[in-house]
C-alpha cells in the first residue's frame, strides 16, 4: 500500500512549481493592466491635457501645535497658506494662528521656511 505522505499532491517540489506558475500568471496579468492604464493615461492628456510632474523633495513643517494637515494654497508664486485640524487640549480658545500658517517657499534647496509677516 503507498504512503499517503508520499504522494504526488503533497510533493514540495509540486507545490513550488505550482506557486511558480501563479506567479507568473499575476506578473502577466499585472503587466497587462499596466500597459492599459498606460495607453488610457495617454489618451486623457490627449484629451484634457496633462502636465507631468514629479516628486522634487519631501519636508516637515512644524507647528507650535498638535495638529492635522488639511489643506494649502498658493499665494503667488512663492507663499503657500497651510490650514490644519488642531487639537487644542486644556485651552479653551482658538487663535487663527492655531489654524493657519503662512510660509515661504525657497526653490533652492525646496524648502519652507515660517513667514512671520502679514499676509
Amino acid at each position: 500500500m503507498p504512503d499517503p505522505a508520499a504522494t504526488p499532491a503533497s510533493s514540495p517540489q509540486l507545490e513550488a512549481g505550482a506557486y511558480e506558475v501563479i506567479r507568473q500568471r499575476l506578473n502577466k496579468h499585472g503587466g497587462e493592466l499596466q500597459r492599459r492604464l498606460d495607453l488610457l493615461n495617454e489618451d486623457r492628456k490627449k484629451e484634457f491635457g496633462g502636465i507631468d510632474t514629479a516628486l522634487l523633495a519631501t519636508s516637515r513643517l512644524t507647528t507650535d501645535n498638535n495638529c492635522v494637515p488639511r489643506d494649502m494654497v498658493a499665494i503667488g508664486p512663492k507663499r503657500f497658506l497651510f490650514g490644519y485640524n488642531v487639537h487644542l487640549g486644556l485651552r479653551t480658545s482658538m487663535h487663527v494662528e492655531d489654524v493657519f500658517a503662512a510660509v515661504d517657499y525657497h526653490a533652492a534647496d525646496h524648502s519652507f521656511h515660517p513667514n512671520k509677516e502679514n499676509l
